[in-house]
């Protein structure tokens, strides 16, 4: 039997902590059970804010907060788990700007999430896809099974244009309907805001820069999605403007485990 959880906030969306959440944590062996609850707990509060199935149209942006190598990573794994058991149906991680980085995020996804044979049902999980993928991507949508499409993709142009060109095909988009897509930005201070912003406050222009713009294209391609950016330096989505499209609607500071030793011990 499934145990599946609704947790509820009066101004925040309901968040369903089912079977793939439960069993994830639960699979989290170095973790304490205080540790495992923190990390549901802070989960839970960052996928409250997203967008939800019943907003057709949206678009909101969240900023996670936590400390170098402290479990960002198995943060937006969770969040990935709830956004399945909350019936959405794509999530999009932009695995920073460094191939190593791309496939050791990509093959961490692959290792917690497709446990065994039967998860396989579950998600699908797809490297730096491109309109090749189109094909695959509209029968999983149609799938009974509803499986949860994982997109991982390098945070560059000319990959983030691929992931735009998918979502502006009709196929896509009618079967995708209004459901709700989730795009995790891991190290969101690198390369993923405008870099030109200073030299347009000198300038008085408005410019952007190719990645930055590219990003912009892609949530706009998106009628219903969240935009959560991750990072250890927050400074630059804090600081930026707020009327741009990057700036947070709300932020959730990480808590690192018992056991975390950074730079400053």
């Amino acid at each position: 039997m499934t145990m599946i959880t609704i947790i509820n906030d009066s101004e925040d969306n309901q968040v369903i902590v089912g079977e793939q959440t439960s069993n994830l944590i639960a699979r989290q062996n170095k973790l304490s059970n205080a540790e495992k609850e923190v990390l549901l707990n802070e989960s839970v509060e960052l996928f409250s804010k997203c967008t939800s199935e019943s907003k057709e149209v949206n678009s909101t942006t969240g900023l996670a907060i936590g400390y170098v190598q402290s479990g960002k990573t198995l943060s937006f794994t969770t969040i990935t788990a709830l956004a399945k058991d909350n019936n959405y149906r794509i999530v999009i991680i932009l695995a920073g700007t460094k191939n190593n980085l791309l496939y050791q995020t990509t093959e961490r996804l692959r290792d917690d999430l497709l446990t065994h044979s039967t998860n396989n049902r579950q998600y699908k999980v797809i490297e730096n896809p491109d309109t090749n993928q189109i094909p695959l991507i509209k029968r999983s949508l149609k799938q009974k099974h509803k499986p949860l499409i994982i997109l991982t993709a390098l945070k560059h142009r000319s990959k983030i244009d691929r992931l735009t060109n998918i979502f502006s095909d009709l196929d896509v988009t009618e079967n995708l309907g209004s459901n709700p897509v989730l795009i995790i930005d891991d190290e969101a201070d690198q390369a993923s805001l405008n870099t030109l912003a200073r030299r347009n406050s000198r300038n008085n222009t408005d410019d952007e820069s190719r990645t930055f713009e590219s990003i912009v294209n892609l949530k706009n391609s998106i009628i219903n999605h969240t935009f959560l950016q991750y990072t250890a330096t927050p400074q630059g989505p804090l600081l930026i403007d707020i009327m741009s499209v990057l700036s947070p609607d709300f932020h959730v500071v990480l808590s690192p485990g018992t056991q975390y030793t950074g730079g400053q011990r």
